[in-house]
């Protein structure tokens, strides 16, 4: 191998190094799993029923009977009467297999403009995922209280 090329070999490792240093190295599954938690959460604070739906299957179904189509209209509503959310996740457990995921936390979910609106509650979440086409989509969630009046 010639002294030039590899040079450009040792420069191309060095980028690549450097890469994952500064973007935290490389995304493992459970973490990718998370992350869709957490772009949920971030998108049903700005009232986002685009983006939330964007990760959510069309093979959705949860014990409520809500497929993704009640489901969006659900989040509709609920956007248009509770106003602006503040949602604090709690630790985001993840049981994955190979292609299933159950996420596994608690959230409080405060309403009103700021966070400083009349209620929170404090919620449990065990939301059940599947990967499709190579992303995370949630195919079903249950949630149950955990504590209110916050």
């Amino acid at each position: 191998m010639s002294t030039r090329r590899l040079a450009v070999v040792l420069l191309a490792l060095i980028a690549a190094a450097v890469g994952l240093v500064l973007l935290g190295g490389p995304v493992d599954e459970d973490e990718r799993v998370r992350r869709v938690v957490q772009d949920i959460a971030e998108a049903a604070e700005h009232s986002n029923t685009h983006d939330i739906l964007g990760l959510v299957s069309d093979r959705y179904y949860d014990d409520d009977g809500l497929d993704k189509k009640m489901l969006q209209a659900m989040l509709a509503r609920q956007f248009l009467t509770r106003g602006r959310l503040l949602i604090v996740l709690g630790p985001i457990a993840v049981d994955r297999q190979d292609t299933t995921a159950t996420a596994s936390f608690e959230a409080v979910i405060a309403e009103g403009a700021e966070g400083l609106g009349l209620s929170a509650d404090a919620q449990g979440f065990d939301v059940e995922l599947e990967l499709e086409e190579g992303e995370w989509r949630v195919v079903s969630h249950a949630r149950h209280d955990v504590g209110s009046g916050l």
